[in-house]
């Protein structure tokens, strides 16, 4: 979408405090989440005796690290949603590092409660990190039939368990990847930072009062969901606070985008659209046609058609 040009605002100091809250809220969030994943699983753990984060198929699928992960990057997500802020390198670090994070808190859980036949607490008798070198290197393999029982004596794997630990930490970063990946996919405007709303746009009508609408003016649009999206229509709300009597100036080049925007447009009560293109790449007339059409189908009764087109 063609937007004017602008000088560059510089940040007021209420919208940099507000980046800072934002990003406060995110930190908690994130961190409240991993506390909730190994949380979970600690109760998993004790009333089904299953370690949740710790299963592993076929030795190198460490489906329940990545799960982890998810959960633990699954309140950067909600906060980031929540607070409007778009992803960037900042919250994929944040969220590669609470995955990290909840990999390190799960084991110093089990660290901090794990009390051995004589009643002492292993944290009383070796720091952490020995602690975890121990049971990586004692780390037991178990082989199991489809009925659950084991086959053969359970083996320790020495050095092979700094390989499955390490596994399971790259579960946990690819679970938090992903999470961030679904961030990112979500529709947004970047220049007025917030998230488009799938629901919020035209929603004066039913999805069958709008098809009836298009059938009666005879219009098909295959490519407008393609080329003019919810986040284009928010970026104008946000900056003008409002779509009614607003009127938007395009120039350049007529192309599927033009067409998307005039039809879009013809389907947008009191909204003016001009278009100003080079001699001989105009849009066809036929589109123009097709915008008032629409618009005198019903959306806007008894006004008269703003389009406007020039070459």
């Amino acid at each position: 979408m063609h937007t004017p040009l602008a000088v560059a605002a510089r940040p007021s100091f209420g919208a940099e405090i507000r980046g800072v809250s934002a990003e406060i809220v995110t930190t908690l969030a994130g961190i409240a989440a991993a506390v909730g994943v190994v949380a979970f699983n600690v109760g998993i753990e004790r009333a089904l005796d299953l370690d949740l984060l710790g299963l592993t198929f076929a030795f190198v699928i460490p489906a329940g690290a990545f799960f982890g992960g998810l959960g633990a990057a699954s309140g950067y997500y909600v906060a980031a949603r929540t607070t409007q802020t778009l992803p960037n390198r900042r919250i994929l670090f944040e969220m590669l590092a609470i995955a990290f994070s909840t990999w390190v808190l799960m084991h110093w859980v089990e660290y901090a409660t794990l009390r051995l036949s004589s009643g002492k607490f292993i944290r009383d008798l070796v720091p952490f990190w020995e602690f975890l070198q121990i049971r990586t290197e004692h780390l037991q393999l178990t082989a199991e039939n489809p009925g659950g029982r084991a086959i053969g004596a359970a083996s320790e794997l020495g050095m092979l368990g700094y390989a499955h630990e390490l596994l399971q930490i790259a579960g946990f970063l690819l679970g938090g990847l992903v999470m961030w990946l679904g961030l990112t996919s979500l529709e947004a405007c970047a220049p007025c930072s917030r998230y488009a709303p799938a629901t919020r746009l035209l929603q004066r009508a039913s999805s069958a009062v709008f098809d009836e609408i298009l059938t009666r003016a005879g219009i098909v649009l295959p490519s407008l969901a393609q080329h003019v999206t919810n986040a284009d229509l928010v970026c104008l709300k946000e900056a003008f606070g409002h779509l009614e009597d607003l009127h938007v100036l395009y120039i350049g080049e007529g192309n599927n985008t033009t067409t998307a925007l005039a039809l879009a447009f013809g389907l947008l009560p009191r909204m003016r659209l001009t278009i100003v293109t080079p001699e001989g790449y105009g849009i066809p007339r036929e589109i123009v046609d097709q915008a008032r059409g629409c618009r005198h189908a019903g959306l806007a009764p008894g006004r008269k058609a703003r389009a406007t087109l020039r070459r």
